[in-house]
């Protein structure tokens, strides 16, 4: 799937290569997320995307936060034979989500297992060990929630219209993903396939923000625009958020005013 129109060119930092080799373009305009990619791969060669295009680190089996484990590629190879192995496994992930969005930072094995209905010997039938569960789990949320990270004619209208859509647009996937992501930051330590996936993420959010704001940045010296950029993207970062809703128990109407205010002031220098 893609959304948006257009963006710019991504930072030389940003490898044009996942793990596995291939080049995924996901973001196809300002702010597009396209993550639909092919279970197999064609022998003729892949037309690359648009020097304009921007990409996020995929692996070969189409996830964000690392490969999935052998047994759990096997899983889900579509044989009939394993379905109910699929079926199994996609209800331990769900376990797993559903845990944590009801406050479960550090969900037990016992806990999934009851919680999906499988014996605890089978959770590690699809998983490599806890960590590549939690990794799984995590790499769906985000997944799901991508689309919600879309703006709608990205750079365009007066500046207090986009600064609005922009910071909707962040409060949507926070309030969305806020549980998940508080473990997904937790477990980025241990686990750095989650790491390498928060800051891919990071460096496409930084590239919508850029366009969303391309009217006011581009007049400023290159140097005093990045200065703006990094401002904004702490301002608006899910750390931000966290502290303002758990910290400081402000609700989410609260922090878009706080946000849309400072947003206006430093994009108004």
């Amino acid at each position: 799937m893609a959304y948006g129109c257009s963006v710019q060119p991504p930072s030389d930092d940003v490898p044009p290569h996942g793990p596995s080799g291939h080049r995924i373009p996901v973001v196809e305009g300002a702010n597009a997320v396209q993550l639909d990619i092919a279970d197999e791969v064609d022998d003729d060669p892949v037309e690359p995307p648009p020097p304009t295009a921007s990409i996020l680190d995929l692996h070969s089996d189409g996830s964000i936060f690392g490969e999935m484990s052998a047994d759990a590629a096997e899983a889900t190879n579509g044989d009939g034979r394993t379905q109910r192995r699929t079926r199994n496994r996609n209800a331990v992930i769900t376990a797993v989500l559903e845990l944590m969005r009801a406050g479960e930072m550090e969900p037990t094995v016992a806990e999934i297992a009851e919680h999906a209905g499988v014996s605890h010997r089978s959770v590690f039938r699809y998983f490599h060990d806890f960590s590549d569960l939690v990794r799984a789990a995590i790499d769906r949320e985000v997944r799901d929630a991508l689309p919600l990270a879309v703006i709608a004619d990205v750079g365009e209208g007066p500046l207090e219209k986009r600064v609005d859509a922009f910071v909707d647009s962040r409060l949507k996937i926070y309030a969305s993903t806020y549980q998940v992501g508080r473990v997904a930051r937790l477990r980025s330590a241990a686990i750095p396939e989650i790491d390498d996936g928060l800051r891919a993420i990071s460096k496409l959010m930084r590239l919508q923000l850029r366009n969303q704001f391309d009217p006011e940045l581009s007049t400023l010296d290159p140097d005093e625009a990045e200065f703006i950029v990094d401002a904004i993207m702490v301002l608006v970062s899910f750390e931000s958020y966290d502290v303002e809703l758990r910290i400081f128990e402000h609700d989410d109407e609260h922090i878009r005013l706080v946000w849309r205010a400072a947003l206006l002031g430093l994009l108004r220098r």
